[in-house]
C-alpha cells in the first residue's frame, strides 16, 4: 500500500490561522487598483478621442469618413502596442512592462495636454 505525503489530510495555513496571508491579500487589492487605473485610463483616452472628433473635423476640413479613418488609426495603433507590449511582457515580467507603459502613457498624455496648438493648420 502506498504511502500518502505527510501534508495530505491537514488543514492548510490559511485554515489553522483563520485566513489568508496578509501580504497576498495586500497583493490582489493592489492588482485590482492597477487594473482599474489603467482601464480608466484607457477609456478616458478614447472618450478623448471621440470628443475630439468634431474640432478634428472642423480643423482639417474633412468628411466623416475621414473621420472614421481617424478612429480605425487610433485603433490600429493601439491593437499594434498592446500585441508587442504582450509579447515583451512575457520576456521582461508584467510588472515593469505595466510600469513603463504607465509612464510612456502618462507622460505622453502630459505633453499633449500641456500642446497650445495642437493642429497647426491654416486658417482658409
Amino acid at each position: 500500500m502506498p504511502s500518502t505525503p505527510p501534508d495530505i489530510g491537514q488543514p492548510t495555513r490559511e485554515a489553522r490561522t483563520g485566513g489568508e496571508d496578509r501580504g497576498q491579500r495586500g497583493n490582489k487589492w493592489w492588482t485590482l487598483v492597477a487594473v482599474c487605473l489603467g482601464t480608466f485610463m484607457l477609456l478616458l483616452d478614447i472618450t478623448i478621442v471621440n470628443v475630439a472628433l468634431p474640432d478634428i473635423q472642423r480643423a482639417l476640413h474633412s468628411s466623416f469618413a475621414d473621420l472614421q479613418w481617424v478612429v480605425d488609426a487610433y485603433a490600429l495603433t493601439l491593437a499594434s502596442f498592446l500585441l508587442t507590449a504582450g509579447s515583451l511582457a512575457d520576456m521582461y515580467g508584467r510588472r515593469v512592462l505595466y510600469l513603463i507603459g504607465l509612464a510612456v502613457f502618462t507622460g505622453a498624455s502630459a505633453l499633449c495636454g500641456f500642446d497650445e496648438e495642437v493642429l497647426d493648420v491654416p486658417e482658409p
